[in-house]
């Protein structure tokens, strides 16, 4: 395998040889492609053994009704309880858009993981450089587990 100082981005290299480095994530990898030269142009491509093809990318306004399914539909009550960095109840769309707003301007690294055309994973990383940094990370209820390689 060649190491991360052979590729175009380095950066890039080093998150692909982090990933392959996981013995559990290397267990289910059928294969990987890391692109980006910063955590601002990251995006993973990824074959999971029992999931499929999936991509985890820096979110877009764009994903914002798929965001909203992800949230709504994706999550249960518990998880949503559990999960709560937005007004589920109250004005959903518009904290969305804020939020996705907001990764657009650089202020927060928001990611998503894709199957097809379904997020299946909303993660955030923002307040960096704080003494206490905001961190989110929810996945689709039906993945949980996934480390056994199934999604049921």
């Amino acid at each position: 395998m060649e190491n991360s100082s052979d590729r175009p981005h380095p950066f890039a290299g080093r998150i692909e040889d982090f990933i392959r480095g996981n013995p559990a994530a290397a267990a289910k990898i059928q294969h990987i492609e890391v692109t980006g030269s910063d955590a601002w142009d990251l995006c993973v491509s990824v074959g999971w053994a029992g999931l499929g093809d999936m991509i985890i990318r820096r979110a877009a306004p764009e994903d914002l009704n798929a965001l909203r399914e992800f949230l709504m539909e994706g999550l249960s009550d518990h998880s949503r309880f559990l999960f709560a960095p937005y007004p589920y109840e109250d004005d959903l769309r518009a904290a969305l858009e804020a939020v996705l707003s907001t990764s657009e301007e650089r202020n927060i690294l928001l990611y998503h993981a894709w199957l097809g055309d379904k997020i299946i994973g909303h993660f955030f990383l923002g307040r960096f450089g704080e003494a206490i940094p905001d961190l989110g990370i929810a996945i689709a209820d039906h993945c949980h587990g996934i480390k056994r390689g199934t999604c049921s």
